[in-house]
């Protein structure tokens, strides 16, 4: 139960990207979307301004339909979209999983636009039993290496799941 889950001190000298895995993330209030923001001071100040970053996401929908949601000068990354552009959130309730996946942080250790990605699955909070999949792409807006990483839910804490982090060397 913890309102942030942060990763701080990536290693420029060690490590060229990262990936991040998720399993099982539940949110503690059902409905909620899961943000990530970086920082290029060790977590001392996530970068959560104005402006600080643009995403876009490709979702499903409730009606098996697929949405495009996207902002360009956002206070957070969006993993599943705005409100999920297909009204679906990420569910807490009874048989209901949570959000996993993967997530690439390219070129964190450059002093320049961190580009990032990802691939999740989640289940909604419409108790349906549906599976959603979120795909996208965002971009730290600064010119800045990222060290730190910052994971949170839109409200409330997340409950309970698993995040690991790997860097990818370049050899």
């Amino acid at each position: 139960s913890d309102a942030t889950i942060e990763f701080t001190g990536l290693d420029a000298s060690k490590y060229d990207a990262y990936v991040v895995v998720l399993e099982n993330v539940i949110p503690a209030t059902d409905a909620q979307e899961l943000y990530l923001r970086t920082d290029s001071d060790g977590g001392a100040s996530y970068d959560a301004g104005a402006g600080s970053y643009s995403w876009k996401t490709l979702v499903t929908a409730d009606n098996n339909s697929l949405q495009v949601d996207e902002d360009q000068s956002d206070t957070e990354i969006h993993l599943i979209g705005a409100g999920s552009a297909g009204g679906e959130m990420i569910g807490s309730g009874t048989n209901e999983d949570g959000l996993s996946g993967r997530i690439y942080i390219d070129g964190a250790h450059l002093t320049k636009r961190t580009h990032i990605t990802w691939e999740v699955t989640f289940q909604n909070d419409l108790t349906t039993d549906q599976l959603n999949i979120s795909v996208g792409t965002a971009m730290v807006l600064a010119a800045a290496d990222t060290d730190a990483i910052q994971f949170l839910m839109s409200s409330g804490n997340i409950e309970s799941g698993t995040f690991n982090l790997y860097g990818l060397t370049n050899a």
